[in-house]
């Protein structure tokens, strides 16, 4: 009896301690050094150079980003340029991102790791497409993202390839925007706001406003009567430096320079002599901004940096910031 105990109390012992490993390994976070990984494109890293173009698509949403030379640009809007190293960095953490952790390969649960079909109306997943001109290097389906996956800062995605059933955690934090905005460069205007000298409003339908500069990096409205006050909050230094500075949250090709009783001119005049004068006007429901700069001399270099961003486009940007340059003097002053 005694050796049958001894031996029941060594099984028992065994599977104590198996149970003691289980429960250990899964509080302990993944690290690349646990797991035999693959990598999701062998041959990406060596082929990333050859790469002219990004496909990405979730839904009804589709983006297109083409390389010329070492810049990219979107072709869903007529070429404007894009972040570069925003494309680049993509591109690199797909070709480091190694397959860990096989998941499910059942397409009733893709929902759950945001892996379902990308084309669906309203699906969370993205499908990304590397190609160069032999063909498609890479065609994958990117979902949910696990920040710690495999240890402190170092995160993890779902993904699997497109066509394949097996689903992954993959190394690395792979995002990927579905909206232009999330690979423009948003700034399109961007004037130090002490060198500004003047600014002048003009709205159809209203009296123009003109901003002059006082003391440094204070404003005061041209010709105020005296018996006006402003309103508190330094509502004119408040619309000197809005003025200076303009994000887009999207944009399109200008056929024509805008004109007529719907386009408000704003122009901004600074030290050195730029000046630049910005149209704006709301079409189907939506704020949109065009840019021209005109000096010479010291404010050559200026005027030459915003027309080559400027020219030839249309720049949409957020209600608030049209409000917040298109104001009236009785905007500025107290009622009574």
């Amino acid at each position: 009896m005694r050796s049958q105990q001894f031996a029941v109390l060594g099984i028992a012992a065994v599977v104590a301690m198996a149970a003691a490993v289980v429960v250990h390994a899964r509080r302990q976070p993944w690290t690349e050094s646990r797991v035999a990984a693959s990598p999701l494109a062998a041959s990406l890293a060596r082929d990333a150079a050859a790469i002219g173009r990004v496909e990405i698509r979730q839904g009804e949403t589709a983006l297109t980003l083409e390389r010329k030379g070492q810049a990219w640009s979107l072709k869903e809007r007529d070429g404007y340029p894009v972040k570069s190293e925003a494309v680049n960095a993509l591109i690199g953490r797909l070709a480091q991102s190694d397959l860990v952790e096989p998941k499910t390969r059942s397409a009733a649960n893709y929902p759950v790791l945001e892996l379902e079909d990308p084309a669906v109306k309203g699906a969370r997943s993205r499908q990304v497409r590397l190609i160069d001109d032999r063909g498609v290097l890479l065609d994958v389906v990117i979902g949910k993202r696990k920040p710690d996956a495999f240890g402190p800062s170092k995160g993890g995605t779902y993904l699997r390839r497109t066509g394949e059933p097996q689903s992954w955690l993959a190394t690395g934090d792979v995002d990927v925007a579905t909206e232009p905005r999330g690979w423009l460069a948003t700034s399109i205007l961007d004037l130090p706001a002490d060198k500004i000298a003047k600014v002048s409003i003009t709205i159809p339908g209203e009296a123009p406003l003109v901003l002059e500069r006082g003391a440094p990096g204070k404003f005061k409205v041209a010709g105020l009567d005296e018996a006006k006050k402003l309103r508190q909050g330094n509502p004119v230094d408040e619309l000197a430096r809005a003025a200076a500075s303009f994000d887009l949250d999207d944009v399109r090709k200008l056929a024509m320079t805008p004109a007529g009783d719907k386009v408000s001119i704003v122009t901004v005049e600074s030290d050195g002599g730029l000046k630049v004068t910005l149209r704006l006007r709301r079409d189907a429901g939506a704020d949109w901004v065009s840019i021209t700069a005109a000096g010479d001399g010291e404010a050559a270099a200026a005027v030459n940096k915003i027309n080559g961003v400027a020219t030839g486009w249309e720049f949409r940007i957020p209600a608030a910031k049209a409000g917040a340059v298109l104001k009236k003097l009785a905007d500025l002053v107290e009622a009574g």
